[in-house]
């Protein structure tokens, strides 16, 4: 069994929370935004099977990466979206970053391993 998410949640202190990844053409890539946006973190704990309770908050708590690629810049989510990368977006590794403006969200609500665990018959 192989369950693959193209998004995830790092240097936070749990699963719950940390700076936005996202997986695309093979690797993972940061998100940046220049405003805090609540739509983009409804859509990434939903995606995580965390519910769709989420907030963007500041990244600096979760660490100093100032390298890695960029790969969404000021997504626009209406927070129906599947994944941040239905988002209205200004293209894939389009635009400049710094990491004062990474994406961070923190989760709440309820964790279900039903998106984690896919079963087979």
């Amino acid at each position: 069994m192989n369950v693959f998410f193209p998004v995830r949640l790092v240097g936070g202190g749990n699963v719950l929370e940390g700076r936005l990844q996202i997986y695309h053409s093979g690797l993972w890539g940061f998100v940046c935004d220049d405003y805090y946006d609540h739509n983009l973190a409804r859509v990434v704990c939903q995606k995580l099977g965390m519910g769709g309770e989420g907030r963007s908050v500041d990244a600096t708590p979760y660490g100093n990466n100032t390298t890695g690629r960029i790969w969404l810049v000021n997504p626009q989510c209406s927070g129906r979206e599947t994944t941040p990368s239905n988002c209205f977006h200004n293209g894939w590794g389009s635009g400049n970053c710094t990491q004062t403006r990474h994406v961070a969200i923190v989760c709440g609500g309820t964790f279900s391993m039903q998106a984690y665990f896919i079963v087979f018959l």
